[in-house]
């Protein structure tokens, strides 16, 4: 045996040492994206956003306001182009004679007014909402569009399993918003729409979002308004989670990204929103 026979075990074993090495150290820092803190719970965010949050009387007028306008107009000039078409998308795939369609977070019917415009079709739409939200609506109804508070209520009106369950830009508003898609995943309508998802690129991640009150919904502010801040709970799943949970029943035919909408890091963890997609049942 040689010297260089001994010395070849060790110099093999080089790389391993340094890959295990790489494993062991603590994921590089990310940078780039505008910081925001990171909460413990959804009650420790909502301490920081003061009584209502998105759960406010001016913010559900302003949002009635600027929906009524809109909807005497062409809404698709109003809606950002590839969240317009996501829908559209979503709705060809759920076609009907009549399309049954739960709207969680639909706020005050803009996707109904969109759709109705943009294909003709017979809907019978029902918009899941805060009880203000549903309250402030309530001269929008129609018979094919109604406002509940609840998703048990919704599902009774549609009278059957919607061809189609549309949730824009919501689900991470909500205090448990892992529970809640499983909620909708386990309704199993044909085709699931998430548009302007919120996700972590790690552990989940709650923050809190800040705004101006105009910026809530497209169109303009109503007059006589004053604009004002609003801060409000914002959670990111992680992504894991959300792939599981859509994956264990549905499978992605379309996506696309409202490029409007740009990444956080929360406590080193890069937070991405903005992503949509539109899901087919697979069991």
């Amino acid at each position: 045996m040689t010297v260089k026979d001994l010395i070849r075990p060790i110099t093999c074993r080089i790389p391993l040492v340094r890959r295990l090495q790489g494993f062991l150290s603590p994921p590089p820092k990310v940078t780039g994206y505008p910081s925001h803190t990171a909460y413990p719970s959804f009650e420790a965010a909502m301490a920081e956003c003061g009584i209502g949050a998105y759960n406010d009387v001016e913010l559900a007028d302003v949002m009635f306001k600027k929906t009524r306008a809109l909807a005497a107009k062409r809404v698709r000039d109003a809606v950002h182009k590839a969240n317009a078409i996501a829908t559209l998308e979503a709705l060809q795939l759920a076609r009907a004679t009549q399309t049954r369609v739960l709207d969680f977070g639909g706020n005050c019917g803009l996707h109904y007014f969109l759709a109705k415009q943009e294909t003709g079709q017979a809907f019978k739409w029902a918009v899941v909402e805060m009880p203000l939200i549903v309250k402030a609506s309530a001269p929008l109804e129609t018979e094919e569009l109604h406002f509940f508070s609840d998703i048990y209520s919704a599902l009774e009106w549609l009278d059957g399993k919607p061809a189609l369950i549309h949730s824009s830009g919501a689900i991470q508003y909500t205090p448990a918003p892992e529970m809640l898609l499983s909620k909708l995943v386990e309704i199993k309508a044909p085709c699931l729409a998430i548009l302007r998802r919120a996700v972590a690129l790690g552990p989940r991640r709650v923050t809190v979002q800040t705004s101006r009150l105009s910026d809530n919904g497209p169109g303009e502010m109503p007059p006589g308004v004053r604009d004002r801040e609003v801060r409000c709970p914002l959670t990111f799943i992680s992504r894991t989670s959300f792939r599981n949970i859509i994956g264990y029943r549905y499978r992605l035919v379309y996506s696309s990204r409202d490029d409007r909408m740009s990444d956080w890091v929360a406590d080193g963890v890069r937070c991405q929103h903005g992503d949509n997609g539109v899901f087919a049942i697979t069991s």
